[in-house]
């Protein structure tokens, strides 16, 4: 957990454009001890501390919370804050409710109780259509999987070239591997639009990697801006490397069936 943690907290800051000792000053740590929780060389913050990296990059303290600590540490804390909402999770727990269950209970939330003003919750589906997954790709390094997706990001082979050097030069800079299998590569190109391709490998990529996982998913995203929503987005793909997306999307063997796998985790 350590390792994702770090390698997704470096990836964030670097794209909010944060120097390492500009953060360790804004939450009272020193430039030191954030480096080695940036490699994985010490544990995972407390949660009072990743709450205030959360605030520092402006991220939302839960999302955070789950990438450092997992569900159960973002559901304490939400509970900490409404002991009244204990009874609620007792009562879906007691009812053995399964997903399918689960998810009428979220559809009917989503139509009853508005949703607080805000920056849209990114969803990853949101971002994909069928002719921009691709199932298990033959890949021999990172290189051949950010050009299998900027081909089917761009509009023709000499925008997909530029994509695909304008995707690695970043990841050089600043790397996306986040671990549990999932890399995260991305640009950042004014005037497009917001969009993503998924590449799920047939066979994982022995590469170096925060956690030593085999990559086994690429999720590049094309952003018009680094502002909040990507790095809300960026986030977002952290938190599915932590929920099993690699796992979840292995067994696929569709593009319409990888979609069906990111449904399941890919809420916010």
């Amino acid at each position: 957990m350590s390792t994702h943690f770090g390698a997704t907290l470096r990836m964030l800051r670097v794209d909010a454009g944060m120097g390492l000792g500009e953060l360790a000053n804004r939450i009272g740590v020193s430039p030191a001890y954030l480096s080695r929780v940036e490699h994985g060389h010490d544990p995972v913050p407390t949660p009072d501390r990743v709450v205030a990296i959360a605030r520092a990059l402006q991220l939302p303290p839960l999302v955070l919370l789950e990438i450092a600590q997992g569900a159960g540490a973002a559901i304490a804390s939400y509970l900490e804050r409404v002991p009244e909402a204990s009874a609620l999770f007792l009562d879906l727990a007691g009812r053995d409710l399964g997903a399918a269950e689960i998810a009428r209970i979220r559809a009917y939330i989503d139509r009853t109780i508005p949703a607080r003003s805000g920056p849209a919750k990114p969803r990853l589906g949101e971002l994909l259509t069928e002719t921009r997954v691709v199932v298990r790709a033959t890949c021999a390094d990172l290189e051949d999987v950010v050009m299998v997706a900027a081909a089917r990001l761009a509009r023709d082979r000499e925008q997909a070239r530029s994509l695909a050097r304008d995707l690695l030069e970043r990841e050089e800079a600043a790397p996306s591997m986040m671990g549990g299998g999932v890399v995260a590569p991305h640009a950042i190109l004014p005037g497009e639009a917001v969009r993503a391709a998924l590449v799920v490998l047939g066979r994982p990529i022995k590469t170096r990697t925060p956690d030593a996982v085999p990559l086994q998913v690429a999720v590049v995203l094309i952003e018009p801006a680094a502002d909040r929503r990507h790095l809300d987005r960026l986030a977002h793909v952290a938190r599915l490397a932590g929920r099993g997306l690699a796992e979840t999307l292995s067994p696929a063997r569709t593009a319409e069936q990888a979609l069906r796998l990111l449904a399941s985790l890919d809420v916010t």
